[in-house]
């Protein structure tokens, strides 16, 4: 077991909102905690292609290397009411990558599903409440979820929950209270037992409206680290600092 104390000041202009839940997660960035229901339609449909080349050296003994063009393709729907007291949003993802090369690997497809489900409620002018689901099956890396490795080690499940309560003491101070549960686990058995964990973080937030547009952020973050094998287990404490503008 070991505990560390991270101080960080970043200032934050954040342009938008993020729709899903997954760019919510990184631990060195001041959390938005509402989820983005700014699309008048109640439904819609993406469909994407792409290709590329991917050319990777591993150092480490009997890794295999990519030296591959690829391409890949997905599909997406998204489903949402925008009620102005409890607006929510599902969202559905698969996609797929396919080396055209022999690439040293097992597998050379990989695949990727992903749901998000995000509800906010407001009690009242002053309190609300927001709750974020993230849930996916996919490949490293996903640097969008905070939680994979540099390096490519397969498909992997990862899932996130956040619940937050947001009040207005007045109208320029608000406070919000929010507990996150997140949890990934590997395929591959080498990578699975110094990997797979499970973590709680609780954050408390002060917001203070310095004007309409510009609001003054700070926030402290405990967050507890359990390994399913590896003896890696944490104890975190994070202050941060920041500044959130909305353009």
């Amino acid at each position: 077991m070991k505990t560390c104390l991270n101080f960080s000041a970043l200032v934050a202009m954040f342009l938008a909102a993020a729709p899903l839940a997954s760019a919510q997660q990184g631990l060195l960035s001041l959390q938005n905690n509402k989820a983005e229901f700014a699309d008048p339609s109640p439904m819609s449909f993406t469909v994407g292609a792409s290709g590329g080349y991917d050319s990777l050296n591993y150092k480490a003994e009997g890794a295999g290397d990519i030296d591959s063009f690829f391409i890949q393709g997905g599909v997406g729907a998204a489903f949402q009411d925008n009620d102005q007291v409890t607006p929510w949003n599902l969202g559905l993802d698969l996609s797929s990558v396919y080396y055209l090369d022999d690439t040293n690997r097992s597998d050379q497809s990989d695949y990727s599903a992903r749901v998000t489900f995000n509800i906010a409620h407001s009690f009242s002018e002053r309190l609300k409440l927001n709750h974020n689901f993230y849930l996916a099956y996919e490949v490293e890396p996903n640097f969008g979820t905070g939680a994979s490795t540099a390096l490519r080690n397969g498909q992997y499940f990862y899932g996130y929950n956040n619940l937050a309560v947001s009040y207005a003491w007045s109208e320029r101070f608000s406070t919000t209270t929010s507990y996150t549960v997140d949890g990934i686990k590997y395929d591959d058995a080498a990578i699975a037992a110094s990997e797979d964990r499970f973590s709680h973080t609780v954050s408390q937030q002060f917001a203070w409206a310095w004007s309409q547009t510009l609001k003054v952020v700070g926030e402290y973050r405990y967050r507890k680290i359990a390994y399913d094998k590896a003896p890696n287990d944490s104890n975190s404490h994070f202050v941060l600092a920041g500044l959130d503008k909305a353009w």
